[in-house]
């Protein structure tokens, strides 16, 4: 009953009634993952917005990031509650249109940083100002996801073992180019870029579930893309002219529609003739 009045509150965008219900099934499904996920989208993306001075919309978003936390104390080790926490505090305060003023008050919210304190240390996420910095300390949260995977034993829902790790990474290469775009062009900016790139390498070489199946590591593909170009050759070699034989009778049973996608350059091609 409650999640339908939910779900009428937010089409009719009664976001004070709405809050209630969803504290309210919170309550009653404290270990239901996806209504935290709700309620903070709800806080920080549809309630924030209903504020024009940005000051307003940082509070919203704050609480929504909060909300998840408070979440954490009831589903200890969840790895997508905290990957959640680390996309808020990364892109919703890094890349929102408010962006500016929004890394500006987190860098100088030490009664917010404060808040989460138990859980992630903000001193250890100081930015080129010498002050915590919103990329670094969601990449703190991202850690945070990673350590409930390799050392809680917990599985990663939602997202495929590569996204999933794929997060701690980019957020120092998001770190890096924010304070570029700030002006930060020294030696400090340098140095984020080298230990972006760095970090970036150790991904590709991380050993992952893959996506059919079996170990991968991404720095592999290279050589695995040479060794299948080897392979095509050898077989070529051994039956020379075979292979385009094979393709012109496939070709053959192609109707005209298909065969004008299939020479259409692919930048060019429409939805339909993609698939």
């Amino acid at each position: 009953v409650l999640w339908e009045k939910a779900t009428e509150f937010k089409k009719t965008e009664d976001w004070d009634n709405l809050t209630a219900t969803l504290n309210q099934i919170t309550k009653l499904q404290p270990n239901f993952i996806s209504v935290w996920n709700f309620q903070a989208h709800n806080l920080s993306y549809n309630i924030s917005t209903e504020f024009d001075d940005y000051r307003h919309r940082y509070h919203w978003v704050k609480k929504g990031i909060s909300f998840l936390i408070t979440g954490t104390k009831y589903n200890r080790h969840q790895p997508k509650l905290l990957t959640e926490i680390g996309r808020y505090t990364g892109q919703k305060i890094g890349r929102s249109d408010e962006h500016v003023q929004f890394r500006q008050m987190f860098r100088d919210d030490e009664m917010f940083h404060g808040s989460f304190s138990d859980y992630v240390d903000a001193t250890r996420a100081m930015g080129a100002e010498g002050k915590p910095d919103n990329w670094l300390v969601a990449r703190m949260w991202y850690a945070e996801a990673e350590n409930a995977v390799e050392k809680e034993g917990m599985p990663v829902v939602g997202r495929s073992p590569v996204i999933f790790f794929m997060f701690k990474p980019m957020s120092l290469i998001q770190y890096a180019m924010a304070i570029e775009d700030e002006g930060i062009l020294d030696e400090k900016g340098r140095e984020a870029f080298r230990y972006a790139g760095q970090k970036w390498d150790e991904f590709g070489d991380r050993e992952m579930k893959g996506p059919y199946g079996g170990r991968i590591r991404l720095s592999d593909m290279v050589v695995h893309r040479q060794a299948v170009e080897e392979y095509r050759k050898s077989i070529g070699d051994l039956a020379p002219g075979l292979e385009e034989e094979i393709r012109q009778e496939k070709r053959a049973k192609l109707s005209e529609p298909e065969r004008i996608a299939l020479d259409m350059p692919p930048e060019l091609r429409s939805d339909m003739q993609r698939r």
